[in-house]
Order: structure tokens, then sequence, then C-alpha cells
């Protein structure tokens, strides 16, 4: 491990990509992961539950999970 707490690889530390994951109802894929740091769409889901599995296996944290008020 780094000092820092993140992985090493043989290019260096590998920092874990936060993402923030988003609703927006009115579209048919209504759930959208986004990069915390840079604010870009990273993928977007209609399943909640099917999104937060994959950025769980290509080891982004998520940090928040910002739901519409309906």
């Amino acid at each position: 491990m780094a000092a820092d707490g993140g992985k090493l690889s043989v290019y260096g530390p590998v920092s874990m990509r936060r993402v923030v994951i988003v609703e927006e109802p009115n579209q048919s894929y209504r759930w959208i992961a986004i990069d915390q740091g840079t604010r870009q769409f990273l993928m977007r889901m209609s399943d909640l539950h099917l999104l937060r599995d994959i950025c769980f296996r290509l080891e982004w944290k998520v940090v928040d999970v910002k739901r519409c008020d309906k």
C-alpha cells in the first residue's frame, strides 16, 4: 500500500475513483454515476442496485446517492 492508503501498481499509486449517484426520474436510465472530482457522467442505468454493484466491481467508491424528491 502507498503511504496515502492508495494501491500501488507498476505505474505508481492508484487512486480510487469517487462517484456520486444521482437520480433523474424522467429519464429511461434514471440513475447516473458522476465522478466527484471531474463531474463527468460515467455511467447510466435504470436499476440503482445494479449501478452500485458495478461501481463496487470497478473499485469506485460511492460517496453519496442523491434521490429526487417527488
